[in-house]
């Protein structure tokens, strides 16, 4: 009997061994390892010109391990070298690279970990045509003029355009340079933004050769957008008396080039307040002007030019007046004269002016102030002697 049980205990224990063991088995069969990502590699943007900024980004590399980067033309089957990156951590990296100066056409990024079989790629274009390291600035400015074209190819001359009065069509004068292309059909050239009004233009690079009078077309020639910018003033203040001290501040004006500024009432100039005031190497400038003693009250413009552009703000000269405090006193009295907006910092006579009969003015001068910063003043007088002869008495400065 014992050994009757003993056995079957034997016997259950070997089926639950078994039912665990499938179990496992089984278990096991569904939990798989999880396998690394695999290394890789992306390039934004994915298309440009020669010379274009690009970032590469990797992931999956080794632990701060060396990846060097190449850049394979299909085309010339060719790997270029362009530098080493070292990845982070994680093994990551990121990177900004230059697209080499290459024909137009598709290319690829390639990131190499020496000593490993880690390797990967991004595919890029190279654009055809030209583009500009800048797409605005105001006269004078330096613009980069760079790119590639397959009909650049074996040394060609390239004229680069500025289509100064925007018809569309190669005029004399507007040639800004020639420049010959290298080998593989690339141009990279700077030039300055010649003598026009501020406006939206066109940079010009012939496909083929160009004579005066042809036309700008795409079929003949490639193009980048350039904005000429306007200048602008600012001015503080932007009104007081005659003899007022005015900062005047400019931008976009011609760089590195002489500026004068006048005073203007409607299109006619009424002074000029400075002459060959210099602009800095964006064009910008800074002046103090006075407003003229001889000015009559009124708005004007202060105006400032650099004989291609200008801009102007308005300016307002204001009215001198006076408050007299009592309005009325006796001969012998004290009384209180107020003044604004006259010359500043001048010297400014205070009178009785008396009406005679017939309609006849006689001045009695009574005092002489000096104007404050502001062109007022404040001043304390006598009411003189007045002749009998039945006069209204005014006071007058």
């Amino acid at each position: 009997m014992i050994s009757r049980a003993v056995g079957k205990v034997s016997l259950a224990s070997m089926l639950l061994a078994i039912l665990l063991l499938s179990s496992m088995v089984g278990l096991a069969a569904l939990i798989k390892p999880v396998a690394a990502a695999p290394e890789s590699l992306t390039c934004s943007p994915t298309s440009g010109y020669v010379f274009t900024s690009v970032v590469l980004e990797g992931v999956g590399w080794g632990y701060l391990a060396t990846v060097k980067i190449y850049f394979n033309s299909t085309q010339r089957g060719v790997f270029e070298y362009i530098r080493d990156v070292t990845t982070n951590a994680t093994g990551g990296f990121k990177v900004t690279v230059s697209v080499p100066p290459v024909v137009s056409g598709e290319y690829t990024w390639y990131a190499v970990e020496p000593g490993t079989q880690r390797a990967a790629k991004a595919d890029f274009t190279v654009e055809e045509g030209i583009n500009l390291d800048r797409n605005e600035g105001p006269v004078g400015t330096i613009v980069r003029v760079y790119g590639s074209a397959s009909e650049w190819q074996s040394s060609k001359k390239v004229c680069i355009i500025f289509d100064k009065d925007k018809d569309g069509k190669l005029d004399a004068g507007e040639i800004l340079t020639n420049v010959t292309s290298t080998a593989n059909g690339v141009i990279d050239v700077y030039v300055v933004v010649p003598d026009v009004k501020g406006a939206p233009y066109y940079f010009y690079a012939n496909k083929t050769s160009i004579n005066i009078g042809g036309d700008l077309l795409p079929g003949n020639c490639y193009n980048a957008s350039f904005t000429v910018e306007s200048p602008i003033i600012t001015i503080s203040p932007s009104s007081g008396p005659v003899c007022s001290s005015v900062r005047v501040s400019g931008n976009y004006f011609k760089i590195n080039y002489l500026v004068n500024i006048t005073l203007m009432k409607g299109t006619t100039v009424e002074a000029l307040l400075a002459t060959n005031v210099p602009t800095n190497a964006t064009g910008g400038f800074r002046a103090t002007v006075t407003i003229p003693y001889c000015t009559e009250a009124g708005i004007y413009k202060i105006n400032a030019t650099d004989g291609i552009n200008s801009a102007a703000q308005d300016f307002e000269v204001s009215s001198p007046s006076i408050t007299v405090s009592p309005a009325s006193a006796m001969v012998g009295e004290t009384i209180t004269v107020e003044g604004q907006n006259f010359a500043i910092q001048r010297d400014v006579t205070i009178y009785f002016s008396i009406r005679r009969t017939g309609a006849r003015y006689e001045l009695i001068p009574v005092k002489t102030v000096t104007t404050n910063a502001a062109g007022g003043f404040r001043a304390t007088v006598i009411v003189p002697e007045v002749p009998n002869d039945n006069p209204t008495d005014m006071l007058q400065t």
